[in-house]
Formats: C-alpha cells, sequence, structure tokens
C-alpha cells in the first residue's frame, strides 16, 4: 500500500516541502575563513591559470572548494591588490587599451630588454613572493621584491622603479619591459606607470613563457637551487636566505651562456668594451 506525500507529512506534523528537502548537513557550506591575504593568494592562483576571468568567475571557482564567499569580497580584494583581468574592459566609454604582443627575446646591448616574472614559494609558516626584473643581455637582475604579501600592480611599479634607480646614468631610451599577461602586469596603474617612464611595454602570446625565457629560467634556477634545498621554519629566516641566494646569484654565479662569468662580471666587461 503507497501513501501519498501529504498523508505522509500530515502523518509526521510536518510540512510536505520538508519531505524534499535535503539533509541540514548536505546544505551546510564551510564559510571562509581566510584573511584578504590568503585570499589574495588564491585569486592570484586561479588567475595564473585563468587570466580572462573577472571577480565573478574567480569567485565561481573558489567556490569549487566549498567556501562562502561574497563575490563582492573578492572584488574588494582583487582591486586592493592590483588584480585585473586580461578581460576586463576598462571604465564604461573608454576604450580598452591593447599591449603590443612581442616573441623578440635576445638583447645585444644592456637595458634593451628587460623581462619581469614573479613566483611563490613556502617560507616554513606562510607563503613568500619574489618578483623581479632581469636584463636580456646581460642576465643581471636590477630589480627584486621579496614579501610575504601576492605581488600586485604596486609591487610591479616598485621592482621597476628599483631597477631604473640602478641603471641610474645609463640609456634607457629604447629600453621594452616584458611581461606575461599577469593581473599586476596588465592593470592601469602599471601600464601608467611604464608609459611614464618612457619605455615600452610588450607581452608575451597567452601560454607562452618561452618569450619571456630568461625570467622564467632565473625562477626556476631559484627554485631547484635555493628554495627545494631549503628547511626553513619561518619567513623570517628565509627572507634572509633568499635575498642571499640572489645576491650570490649576481656576483658570484657562474654561467656558460656568459662566458664562465657571473652576472655582474659579465656585466663590467660588457660596459667596458662598449665604451672603448
Amino acid at each position: 500500500m503507497t501513501y501519498g506525500a501529504t498523508a505522509v507529512a500530515r502523518a509526521l506534523g510536518l510540512r510536505r516541502q520538508r519531505l524534499y528537502a535535503p539533509p541540514a548537513a548536505a546544505r551546510r557550506v564551510t564559510r571562509s575563513r581566510v584573511g584578504d591575504r590568503e585570499l589574495a593568494g588564491q585569486i592570484r592562483t586561479v588567475l595564473d591559470e585563468e587570466p580572462t576571468y573577472g571577480y565573478r568567475r574567480v569567485t565561481a571557482r573558489l567556490r569549487r572548494s566549498q567556501r562562502l564567499l561574497n563575490r563582492k569580497r573578492v572584488q574588494r580584494v582583487m582591486r586592493r591588490y592590483g588584480y585585473r583581468s586580461l578581460g576586463y574592459q576598462g571604465r564604461r566609454g573608454r576604450r580598452r587599451q591593447r599591449l603590443p604582443v612581442s616573441k623578440a627575446i635576445h638583447a645585444v646591448q644592456p637595458n634593451r630588454l628587460w623581462g619581469m616574472d614573479h613566483t611563490s614559494f613556502w617560507a616554513g609558516d606562510r607563503l613568500g613572493y619574489v618578483l623581479l626584473a632581469t636584463d636580456h643581455c646581460d642576465r643581471d637582475t636590477p630589480g627584486l621584491r621579496i614579501s610575504d604579501s601576492p605581488p600586485s600592480a604596486q609591487t610591479a611599479i616598485d621592482v621597476l622603479e628599483l631597477a631604473r634607480a640602478e641603471r641610474r646614468g645609463e640609456y634607457l631610451g629604447e629600453l621594452e619591459i616584458r611581461t606575461d599577461g599577469g593581473p599586476q602586469f596588465v592593470a592601469h596603474a602599471f601600464t601608467t606607470a611604464v608609459r611614464k617612464a618612457g619605455l615600452r611595454h610588450t607581452v608575451t602570446p597567452a601560454a607562452s613563457p618561452e618569450y619571456n625565457p630568461f625570467a622564467e629560467s632565473l625562477l626556476g634556477a631559484f627554485k631547484e637551487e635555493c628554495v627545494y634545498q631549503s628547511h626553513w621554519n619561518s619567513y623570517a629566516q628565509a627572507e634572509k636566505e633568499v635575498e642571499a641566494w640572489f645576491k650570490k646569484y649576481r656576483e658570484r654565479r657562474e654561467q656558460n651562456v656568459l662566458g664562465g662569468l657571473a652576472p655582474l662580471e659579465y656585466r663590467a666587461v660588457l660596459l667596458q668594451n662598449l665604451a672603448a
């Protein structure tokens, strides 16, 4: 004998709709308890994989891990850290600026082409981040920033300014800045800073890191020779050793492509020959 839903609900003293509702445990979603800094790192990971995602789709991706995120919070954090998708159209009524794409990778003189890139690493108690600028000619790294905050457009601007200050007095009139399409590099603040400095900004083709090879290679060497060989207990400890590794890279790490010299040694010889 079968009973209808109305009869069953009446017998149990429930409203009929309750018979169709999923168990409370199945409906429960874990609320996000992460801070803005950690959330920014998660957003950065999504944008690295999906650079055209706006804050709505970033929120949808993060919600896959059962985090009940408010999309307005994701939007606020993306604005705070200067994260902007490649699909961003700018303010209504303004034509979107398209950055030129370039595949050239070689430079025969210093200060003709700098590549900028970033990476993250586990520092014992939290993530650390490195954003740098490297010269495609002498392989030196005139600009570097190590931080425990995800890199933003302002971080990229700071690294660019550090590199320009290091090369102060040298000719930068033909300098091209090469980046990928990461949100900190296509952010209005960074592209404006590059333009105001009188420099040219180009991006690599989508999913083509081989067109920014020297920054990519340097960060790979950093991981192999420093990060994977270390056992840090804290970010403070990691920061000191990361700084020391990049100092060694510039001053004492020989490279076959530079004739067995370290970048600063090769650079000194190169500048001397150019001045002769």
